[in-house]
């Protein structure tokens, strides 16, 4: 967060969609147990066919409904401050909370083309990794010279 934070001071900063519904998976699990899971999986699945009001308006619904859920607390009397009941699901929702001005860069941006994923970029940086790949015994200085060589003549 730290280098979008940096880079978006000059420059419009994307947060690739398909990468955020990964994070959100990645808490929650394919098939989570809890209603409240299973709901936000759904909405974060659904992001890339929703606009920005949509979504967002959906998320804070969803909020609205299972803050309670999210807020939960054990009730443990050893802790000071007793942990979270769903720490994963807690950290599902913040995690799209804090990148959410970051998913919508595109949206912003329209005299400007900014796609919502980074998929034609890691199709380049798959690119120049396998050229490299068979140049392995070249010097630091070497290969950055193929590389911007590799750009210069393909962008």
């Amino acid at each position: 967060m730290g280098l979008i934070k940096a880079l978006y001071i000059r420059y419009p900063v994307q947060m690739c969609q398909f990468h955020q519904v990964m994070i959100v998976r990645r808490y929650l699990t394919q098939d989570p147990d809890l209603e409240a899971a299973r709901e936000l999986l759904k909405l974060v699945n659904n992001i890339a066919q929703m606009d920005k009001e949509s979504f967002i308006g959906a998320f804070n619904e969803w909020h609205g409904k299972y803050k309670d859920v999210l807020n939960e607390r054990t009730t443990d009397k050893r802790y000071k401050t007793p942990p979270y009941m769903r720490p994963r699901l807690r950290s599902a929702y913040l995690s799209v909370k804090r990148y959410m001005p970051w998913l919508w860069t595109w949206y912003n941006y329209t005299d400007r083309y900014i796609p919502n994923t980074n998929n034609g970029v890691e199709g380049v940086f798959s690119d120049i990794k396998s050229k490299t790949r068979v140049h392995s015994g070249m010097r630091k200085e070497q290969r950055k010279k193929l590389i911007d060589e590799y750009i210069s003549r393909h962008y």
